[in-house]
């Protein structure tokens, strides 16, 4: 299958934890979507929503029993050993785009592409495809967008764009009917594909969005995400 080039993206977390979110440190409404560093960018799931926030201490330590002593002695809960201290520090966010998976990894995937590997080839062949109109089989967007981020045609990032729009704006029309989007369906089932696509596009294709654009993209992903924490008072 074509997207196993972009393999990395699909089975790897994210380099390093400052690239990983798509929100500006300027728009204070965005910081719901910056919970994206805290998630696996497995985009074919809903993992994109998939909380890993709580991580065992580096100084923990497993007792007899399998108990984690947050101690550090080793021993079953009721340690003698001090308990080390909670950092509040808050995590620091790269200010420029893209910030997701680029940075470690543009050089090797453009490598690939500029030797014409098998893989690379018919990765943007496919890509090359829906750009010219044609319809591909489960393609997402994203695959346009970094195709346009490793070769710095904008071609490939107005066609993604397009595609994010058309999302955004077909959930728009719904919710102004008070009906539930797309997104929404079968319990947020595809919310990782959907929400990863506006994610992912957002980013890689920034300086060809528009202000209005990127507003309206988080207000609807960060509700989207929202929502699939908050099924009881969902809206």
């Amino acid at each position: 299958m074509f997207v196993l080039w972009v393999g990395c993206i699909m089975a790897h977390g994210m380099e390093g934890g400052s690239e990983d979110t798509i929100t500006d440190s300027d728009a204070s409404h965005d910081e719901q979507l910056s919970s994206t560093s805290d998630v696996n960018p497995k985009l074919h799931s809903s993992s994109v929503v998939e909380a890993s926030s709580v991580v065992t201490a580096a100084n923990d330590v497993v007792g007899e029993n399998g108990v984690v002593n947050a101690a550090g002695d080793g021993s079953e809960v009721g340690g003698t050993g001090a308990a080390s201290p909670v950092s509040n520090t808050a995590p620091i966010y790269p200010t420029a785009h893209p910030r997701i998976y680029l940075t470690p990894n543009r050089a090797r995937l453009a490598a690939s592409l500029t030797a014409g590997t098998a893989a690379a080839l018919r990765f943007k062949k496919k890509v090359d495809d829906w750009v010219g109109g044609a319809s591909v089989y489960l393609f997402q967007p994203w695959h346009a967008a970094l195709i346009g981020q490793l070769t710095g045609n904008a071609t490939y990032c107005t066609k993604a764009i397009a595609g994010v729009e058309t999302q955004v704006v077909a959930a728009e029309a719904k919710i102004a009917l008070n009906q539930a989007p797309a997104v929404a369906g079968d319990s947020y089932l595809d919310v990782g594909d959907m929400i990863g696509n506006v994610a992912l596009v957002y980013d890689w294709c920034f300086p060809q969005t528009t202000t209005a654009q990127r507003t309206r993209w988080l207000k609807y992903a960060n509700q989207a995400v929202w929502n699939v924490w908050n099924h009881a008072s969902a809206r």
